[in-house]
């Protein structure tokens, strides 16, 4: 679970972990019979006698395999019981915890952060000696008994569904181990969700490691899931890609090729011979003999599933990245961006997605091609007090000509970057203007791959697409730029954590040096 849970505790329902258990107690009945009635036909005559016993022997492997099915559902049974006790005292908990921090003036919001109502409107110093300790002695309680709940809940959940996942019940996976933030987005309606992947990631987010929102989303698939990525190395979302076609999902993955064909054969061969539909990007397989027209490299790392909701990543599925990789997943909902990206899709996996396509830009969408530099210009010229970026590269000119300029009229501008020395002058340019430029050292324990935005606060672009002209102008890329609240604000703390955690660069530091 990640930050969120806390209405999911409290709006537990029973019945639902019920129902699984029903349907887990069903499937053991119905296993433990073909297991019986197996063993039974191996005893008949035309078995048993010489010369049978090779042909009994067959009948081993299968009364096995049905013996551990049976075993490792009747567990799963168990752990959701548990769950469900489990969630049942937690629910209990959460609200006497709720009780304790309205008696002081606080409450807890559904993603489990704090409201302290007092401090907010200045009352503090006006409470009675009586409230005013009551006040101080649930200011510091408060915090730990809502992350004790959190935790224990987290632990609960991740017992269960490992249970479910042994047991082959994906549908009942999504049901428990889909974040409690996205079930709550849902339900209220909104349309992006933004989870923070890597290291060092600040309080108050939504939380998530190894792209395992991104595996859930494609383990809960019913109908299809569209693929496309620069770079997969990743046997865990292989896995719940392969497994998804084998319950009759219409799998599809568009790979590149121009940039990335040797490091994706493997994930290639291994999924076309497992059912999955894989094509290799249309740089390669365009029949447009205008090579012009062709994309350079298809940098786009997005999986829509059930043609509802669509996790558009920064990162790439390479799971010897994760532990230190500063990335983003957006899951998005809006059916206007979900149908864009569905289009484009098409045109990419039939081949005939070069430049001459222009993809739908839905509401919240910006793609290269086409739309990407001029978006992310205007983002940048629109700022009137801070701009906080993140960027693995800083390549383009007009991308530092407009940071100079924003910083020379007033503008507060942050970047934050792995040490790279092929932009030190640039760099150099950003310092001079009054920039500041905070970096991590190519060794160290976080590398910022992400590419993101956030100006003045309020609106954010996240996404594929670096700052070099071939990304923004000659790849297949895709990012959204928003004003969700929660969004930019999930993206602003990670950016900012990641700044003050970085050192000062210094104006032409030797190259690989520290800077520091």
């Amino acid at each position: 679970m990640a930050d969120g849970v806390w209405g999911a505790v409290r709006g537990f329902d029973p019945s639902a972990a019920q129902g699984i258990r029903q349907a887990l107690a069903d499937r053991a009945a119905g296993l433990s019979s073909f297991q019986a009635k197996l063993g039974a036909a191996r005893q008949l005559p035309g078995w048993q006698g010489p010369g049978k016993e090779a042909a009994s022997g067959s009948f081993v492997e299968p009364l096995g395999y049905l013996a551990e099915a049976r075993s490792a559902t009747e567990q799963a049974d168990a752990k959701v019981g548990d769950f469900a006790e489990a969630m049942g005292r937690l629910r209990a908990r959460a609200v006497e915890v709720e009780a304790m921090a309205q008696s002081a003036g606080f409450s807890v919001g559904a993603d489990g952060s704090i409201r302290d109502s007092y401090a907010l409107a200045g009352l503090v110093g006006s409470l009675s000696p009586a409230d005013r300790a009551r006040y101080e002695q649930v200011r510091v309680e408060l915090p730990a008994e809502v992350s004790a709940v959190l935790a224990q809940a987290k632990e609960a959940e991740s017992r269960a569904v490992a249970g479910l996942r042994a047991a082959g019940n994906l549908a009942a996976v999504r049901q428990l181990g889909a974040a409690a933030s996205q079930l709550a987005a849902e339900g209220s309606g909104d349309d992006l969700v933004l989870y923070v992947e890597g290291p060092h990631q600040p309080d108050g987010v939504n939380h998530d490691s190894n792209f395992q929102k991104v595996v859930d989303l494609i383990d809960g698939a019913q109908k299809s899931i569209d693929m496309t990525m620069y770079h997969l190395d990743d046997q865990n979302m292989e896995d719940a890609l392969v497994h998804a076609a084998q319950r009759g999902v219409n799998v599809r993955v568009v790979l590149d090729t121009r940039g990335e064909t040797k490091k994706n054969q493997a994930a290639y061969d291994y999924l076309t011979q497992n059912g999955v539909h894989v094509v290799w990007d249309s740089a390669n397989t365009s029949a447009d003999p205008d090579t012009a027209n062709k994309l350079a490299y298809y940098h786009q790392k997005t999986v829509t599933v059930d043609g509802d909701t669509a996790a558009i990543m920064s990162g790439n599925a390479v799971e010897r990245d994760y532990k230190t990789t500063r990335d983003f997943v957006v899951f998005d909902r809006n059916k206007n961006d979900v149908a864009a990206i569905q289009e484009t899709f098409n045109h990419d996996f039939a081949g005939t997605g070069d430049k001459k396509f222009a993809p739908p830009t839905g509401d919240n969408l910006t793609w290269s091609p086409t739309t990407a530099k001029s978006n992310t210009l205007a983002l940048i010229d629109g700022a009137k007090h801070t701009l906080h970026i993140e960027n693995e590269e800083m390549a383009s000119p007009d991308i530092v000509d407009h940071l100079v300029q924003a910083a020379q009229r007033g503008v507060a501008v942050q970047v934050t970057m792995t040490n790279n020395p092929s932009y030190y002058d640039e760099l150099d340019k950003l310092t001079a203007a009054g920039v500041d430029v905070h970096l991590f050292a190519r060794s160290g324990d976080t590398y910022i791959h992400a590419k993101d935005i956030v100006a003045d606060g309020t609106n954010a672009y996240v996404g594929s697409i670096n700052f070099s002209e071939n990304s923004m102008t000659n790849n297949r890329e895709l990012g959204v730029i928003t004003d969700d609240v929660d969004v930019v604000s999930g993206i602003d703390s990670t950016t900012n954590n990641d700044f003050s955690r970085g050192y000062t660069y210094k104006p032409s530091a030797p190259s690989g040096g520290s800077g520091s």
